[in-house]
């Protein structure tokens, strides 16, 4: 196996594992003003860096799915914030920085 696909099957494999942490932590400890969410931009990067420019625009929607998934089963979250603007920024952000690494 090529050295180059074992590091880019590391990369996707620890960024899958990272979006379920994050995903956990989301649900059971995110509160308003923590910020556990922004871990997520690590997850996109990874999955850029080992998919390209496509992967890290689809990593970058599936982590502001994640979150908004994560948010709307939290019962200490507020679920008005996802039908707010940030929801529109943080897939913007998440998306622009997986493409641009990607």
């Amino acid at each position: 196996m090529p050295a180059a696909f074992a590091h880019r099957r590391a990369l996707v494999l620890t960024s899958i594992a990272l979006y379920a942490l994050v995903f956990g932590a989301v649900f059971m400890f995110e509160r308003p003003g923590l910020g556990i969410g922004h871990v997520y931009y690590i997850a996109v990067a990874l999955l850029a860096l080992g998919g390209g420019v496509r992967w890290g625009i689809g990593a970058g929607a599936a982590a502001a799915a994640f979150y908004a998934v994560g948010v709307a089963f939290n019962p200490e979250m507020p679920t008005a914030e996802l039908l707010s603007a940030s929801a529109g920024i943080r897939l913007v952000t998440y998306t622009a920085m997986g493409g641009l690494i990607g």
